[in-house]
């Protein structure tokens, strides 16, 4: 994925998360978003919002996650409140921010 470092208002992504190929019950979870950004500064989000008809997830980045040009790298960790059980999804979500010219404009960079 790939987002401009002045865009605010296109950076949301789905999520879906399965086992064995089938979709995980995540109602009723905790899902939270951890990213590690270009600067190695690391930041996490549980502003994620469950859509139960599609059962899947978006998440909408606000500008902490996407306020340096560069490569980030991001993964999802799910939290049973019933059962105590963390399971971190294997699959790590990467996405790049890059410079545009209302960034270069307004000397943002």
């Amino acid at each position: 994925m790939e987002f401009s470092l002045s865009d605010n208002d296109t950076s949301v992504f789905y999520v879906v998360i399965t086992r064995n190929e089938e979709k995980v019950d995540l109602k009723d979870k905790q899902v939270t978003f951890y990213v590690i950004k270009p600067d190695k500064r690391s930041y996490k989000s549980t502003d994620l919002v469950f859509d139960s008809s599609k059962e899947l997830f978006s998440c909408n980045l606000t500008s902490e996650f996407k306020d340096t040009v560069g490569q980030y790298v991001g993964q999802i960790v799910v939290y049973d409140s019933s059962t105590q059980e963390k399971v971190i999804v294997p699959s790590r979500i990467y996405y790049s921010v890059n410079s545009d010219i209302l960034a270069e404009i307004n000397g943002l960079i």
